[in-house]
């Protein structure tokens, strides 16, 4: 029971703390439809192209746009050849799994 409000926990945490293209990307690696960190980057560039003020003026640079997900075990290194898949135990596959 501790462990599962734990869990909770966590998951609220970080959809609090997460951007809406952060999620994008998961869903998108979810999906297989990003595969490599150039397509990462250019989702981070649509992104920060539509809410510029925000993205410059907390300093969100697609290195710290990336490494909140990485830090919070949300999705692994993504190497430039292929992309790792969110663990399916994640925030992305509950959110994935609350659309259908």
């Amino acid at each position: 029971m501790a462990a599962a409000m734990t869990q909770q926990f966590l998951h609220e945490r970080r959809y609090r703390l997460i951007f809406g293209s952060q999620l994008n990307l998961l869903k998108r690696l979810h999906e297989g439809l990003l595969s490599t960190t150039s397509e990462a980057a250019a989702l981070y560039e649509i992104a920060k192209s539509m809410a510029r003020e925000v993205y410059n003026r907390f300093d969100i640079t697609f290195d710290r746009w990336l490494s909140f997900l990485t830090s919070e075990n949300l999705v692994g290194a993504l190497p430039e050849a292929k992309a790792r898949q969110p663990q399916k135990k994640g925030l992305a596959s509950l959110l994935v799994g609350q659309q259908n």
